[in-house]
């Protein structure tokens, strides 16, 4: 008996430690963690309080191929339509932008969900995501079902959590990363910082990285299904348009299926689509630093398209 009272006891303390550094990270709210959490947690503080402006308005959504590559203020301006930019990293995974982008939605408005190719696929971990929620939006695994947000927790691999309790021990130790800044995200929540070539241009990996192959998961056209229902009910619309990328990585002979079977699964859940992945590629000259992200006349041309095929499909914010 003493010895098993002491094995509990042993394995209490052994518990009370490993949640104490667990908790620990969950208290770092606020704080830089990993220099990119910074912008991303500045920029969508930016557009949350441009989205709560304007209603009702076209929500565009996605990860930073909307973020850069679409202009929200040139569809205000230009076209006549309210507009908001909600596009941030696509690092945050496809749950995590579906679940921030519904909670914005108001009556009448319509998003444009446009989503980069790799989220259209087995969702797996994401460092950009862990240290997010954990340290700035820890009340998204609440958000969650119970088994949803105990799997996120289980999948933080332990250099994150080492991260998060550093960062939470010596809160400057990540001070902002050079680059994408909240002070280049105007009042439309667009990305002002793309107007000319980065440097190296010439050099940028994307120039010359493999050829993205994309698989269809069918949690994924679950999960987008579920987001649209979600829309309705909140009384605004959703239709998908194809995400800008190189034109090289979206090699459409090789992701020809690819494309062929998500298009054929959307259509038959009754998910609108409003333009073809093709009329969303951009070539070399365009490309800032990503592959998904164009200079920002390259975006406002995309954007131009993009209007043009919302008119033709007769979708606007009512």
């Amino acid at each position: 008996m003493r010895r098993a009272g002491w094995i509990v006891g042993f394995a209490g303390v052994v518990a009370l430690a490993l949640a104490s550094w667990s908790a620990a990270p969950l208290m770092t709210r606020g704080l830089r963690v990993a220099g990119s959490n910074y912008w991303i947690d500045g920029g969508l503080a930016i557009k949350r309080r441009a989205a709560d402006a304007r209603h009702p308005a076209v929500l565009l959504l996605g990860g930073s191929s909307v973020h850069v590559g679409l202009s929200a203020r040139r569809l205000d301006q230009a076209y006549g339509l309210p507009a908001v930019n909600v596009g941030q990293h696509a690092g945050l995974g496809r749950a995590y932008i579906l679940d921030y982008g519904a909670a914005l939605v108001r009556p009448g408005d319509v998003v444009v969900l446009s989503l980069e190719y790799s989220l259209w696929g087995r969702e797996t971990s994401s460092s950009t995501r862990n240290l997010y929620v954990l340290a700035h939006d820890p009340g998204y695994l609440l958000r969650r079902s119970p088994l949803d947000g105990l799997a996120l927790l289980a999948s933080v691999p332990p250099d994150d959590w080492f991260r998060l309790y550093v960062a939470y021990r010596h809160p400057d130790v990540w001070p902002p990363v050079a680059g994408y800044q909240p002070a280049s995200i105007d009042a439309w929540g667009d990305e002002t910082a793309t107007d000319h070539p980065a440097p190296g241009h010439a050099e940028l990996p994307a120039l010359s990285d493999p050829v993205g192959q994309y698989a269809l998961d069918e949690q994924a056209v679950a999960d987008v299904i579920a987001f649209v229902r979600r829309v309705e009910r909140a009384g605004g619309r959703v239709v998908i348009a194809f995400p800008g990328i190189l034109r090289r990585h979206l090699a459409v002979d090789v992701n020809a299926g690819f494309l062929a079977h998500l298009t054929a699964r959307l259509s038959d859940a009754g998910v609108r689509l409003i333009d073809r992945p093709e009329e969303a590629v951009f070539d070399a000259p365009c490309l800032y630093d990503y592959a998904y992200h164009p200079l920002r006349p390259c975006a406002v041309a995309r954007t131009d398209r993009l209007a043009a095929a919302l008119q033709a499909a007769a979708v606007r914010p009512f």
